[in-house]
């Protein structure tokens, strides 16, 4: 290994630091975000979801952003802050002291959260391949043993157990709740009767896979939410969209 563990440590935290901060101030960033393009100055509001009190929470505690209001004439408020610095000076960090900073578990917890419910990064015990913007982070994840590189793939190791059961997405014992899912509904659907199957494959045929969606909701026991997942396991690419939960 070329660099040590710490320097490694200190990388990684980073660039998923740069990642969080520009997702931030792509989701939250105001009318005038397109001026800020080096993040610097830019002031964003957020709106109490999990991911982005925690991420706010990790940035402030970094000094990459301050809390203020977005309102010159409001005291500063906990929802409203803005970046001290730029994507070059958040990567400088890497050769500063981490001392009383959160560790990586914490950052790589938040960036977890975010990049699989929204950006395809999978939480999954099997390979699975990530689009190139995150091919950075993995092979420093790679490199820490949180994750293995396999050519073009990548599969999570036991080392990132903790931070996937803190997000919720493993159980305690390392077992993916995505994939104890996938496997519960691929049980009830083989439950189903024939003559359901029969008809939902007829409507997909006829390009109606939403009234598939219907017949399925209309099952005992069975939601509308159920029926777009079970759709996307019998027919991939039938629907665009997914509907998470009922």
């Amino acid at each position: 290994m070329s660099k040590n563990i710490v320097q490694l440590e200190h990388q990684a935290c980073v660039e998923m630091l740069v990642w969080l901060a520009d997702e931030l101030a792509r989701v939250y960033g105001n009318s005038n975000a397109s001026e800020y393009t080096d993040l610097k100055g830019l002031t964003i509001e957020h709106d109490y979801q999990t991911w982005s009190e925690d991420t706010f929470d990790l940035l402030l505690r970094w000094d990459i952003m301050e809390t203020c209001s977005s309102d010159p004439s409001k005291p500063a408020s906990s929802a409203a802050a803005r970046f001290l610095v730029t994507r070059n000076q958040i990567r400088e960090m890497a050769e500063q002291s981490f001392e009383g900073k959160p560790d990586i578990d914490w950052v790589l917890a938040a960036f977890i959260e975010r990049a699989v419910d929204f950006h395809g990064v999978s939480s999954s015990r099997v390979a699975f391949s990530v689009h190139e913007d995150f091919a950075g982070i993995l092979n420093l994840l790679h490199e820490l043993g949180y994750a293995k590189r396999l050519q073009d793939n990548y599969i999570w190791t036991d080392l990132i157990g903790p931070v996937m059961v803190q997000c919720r997405l493993w159980t305690g014992g390392g077992q993916s709740l995505e994939a104890l899912a996938e496997a519960k509904l691929r049980r009830r659907i083989r439950e189903l009767p024939s003559y359901v199957l029969d008809e939902i494959g007829y409507l997909v045929a006829q390009n109606e896979a939403i009234n598939a969606v219907t017949v399925l909701a209309n099952c005992p026991d069975w939601t509308t939410a159920d029926g777009f997942n079970a759709m996307h396991l019998l027919y991939p690419g039938a629907l665009r969209s997914k509907i998470p939960g009922d």
